[in-house]
């Protein structure tokens, strides 16, 4: 005699598939919000990094000369040299944004860091000195906290208070 399962026996495995597949896919879920929020915080560093490198490299940038490179970071970042665009990064206004900017343990609303070819330094109005620290937002979950020396124009990652 055959012997098959039955409907309730059917039944009973698909429920324990799905309660398994709902607690891996939102264990999955979440660390694909973290690995994201990583990407763009490593995304951050580099393109600062990179921009940074080529102005103290060279004048040149996409075959046009600049005199000068402004970093502007308010709630958004943007890197311009002369009129044009030198690199920017990817942002989303609803999801990410950078917050508590601090010049010397002021806060201020914006901050504009100049930096010349060939010079190893910078500063937001050419000659005051010092550490430019602000925290960059993802998704109001990750947090993370960056310093620019002034001396250096140096982007190290800083511990959030």
């Amino acid at each position: 005699m055959k012997r098959a399962f039955t409907l309730i026996e059917i039944v009973i495995v698909l429920v324990i598939i799905g309660i398994l597949m709902g607690v891996t896919m939102k264990f999955w879920s979440n660390r694909i919000t973290d690995l994201k929020a990583q990407s763009f915080k490593d995304k951050f560093a580099d393109s600062y990094t990179s921009v940074v490198s080529q102005d103290l490299a060279s004048s040149y940038h996409g075959q046009e000369h600049y005199q000068s490179v402004h970093i502007l970071i308010d709630s958004g970042m943007s890197y311009q040299y002369d009129s044009g665009v030198l690199t920017s990064l990817i942002y989303d206004p609803q999801h990410m944004s950078l917050t508590n900017l601090q010049l010397n343990d002021h806060a201020v609303s914006s901050i504009q860091l100049s930096l010349t070819p060939y010079h190893i330094w910078c500063a937001n109005d050419g000659s005051s000195s010092g550490v430019v620290s602000f925290q960059l937002l993802i998704d109001q979950n990750e947090k993370y906290c960056f310093s620019i020396s002034l001396d250096t124009c140096a982007l190290s990652e800083a511990a959030c208070e």
